[in-house]
C-alpha cells in the first residue's frame, strides 16, 4: 500500500512531534545492498545525558510513505508557523499600544504643567479614569479638572470661563 503511513509510524511521528515541528529532514540514504531507504534525520535531546543527539527515524524502502510522512510533518510546521505568526501579531498590537498610550499619559502629564506633585496626580487619575483606549485618554484630557490653569484660586477674571 504505498503512499499511505502505517499506524505503528504514525504513532511514532506522533511522539516525535515536537521535535519534528521545528526541525529535521528527509532523507534518502543507500544502504549496503545498494537499495535506497528513506530515513528522517532529526536531533532530540537526551534526558539522561542532557546532550542533543542525532537521531533517525527509519521509513523503509517505499517513496510513498516517506513522502507522506514528510507531508504529515510539513502540515504540522504550517501549523505551528500559523500560530506562532497569530501569537507575534497580538504581541505586536499589545506592544503598539502601550507605546501609544505611554504617549497619552506623558501628554497629559506634560499638559497639565506645574511641580511634581501635580504631575504626580494628573499622572494617577489618568490611569484611574483611562480604561487602556486612546479614545478615552483624550477624553480624559478634554474633561479633566486638572487641565484648568495652576493658579491661585480667587474671583474669576472678566471674560474667562474660570
Amino acid at each position: 500500500m504505498p503512499g499511505i503511513l502505517p499506524p505503528a509510524l504514525r504513532a511514532k511521528l506522533e511522539a516525535l512531534r515536537p521535535s519534528l515541528e521545528v526541525q529535521g529532514v528527509l532523507q534518502q540514504r543507500v544502504e549496503p545492498d545498494r537499495s535506497a531507504a528513506w530515513r528522517i534525520r532529526y536531533r532530540n535531546r537526551d534526558d539522561v545525558a542532557g546532550v542533543r543527539r542525532h537521531r533517525s527515524l527509519p521509513l523503509g524502502q517505499d517513496e510513498g510513505v516517506a513522502r507522506a510522512a514528510w507531508a504529515l510533518v510539513e502540515g504540522w510546521r504550517k501549523d505551528r508557523r500559523r500560530f506562532e505568526e497569530e501569537q507575534d501579531a497580538k504581541l505586536e498590537a499589545e506592544r503598539r499600544h502601550r507605546k501609544t498610550m505611554k504617549a497619552c499619559r506623558r501628554m497629559a502629564v506634560l499638559v497639565g504643567g506645574g511641580g511634581y506633585g501635580r504631575q504626580r496626580r494628573n499622572a494617577k487619575e489618568f490611569d484611574a479614569a483611562t480604561t487602556g483606549t486612546p479614545l478615552d485618554a483624550m477624553r480624559w484630557l478634554i474633561t479633566s479638572p486638572f487641565m484648568r490653569p495652576n493658579r491661585r484660586p480667587g474671583r474669576p477674571k472678566k471674560a474667562r470661563l474660570w
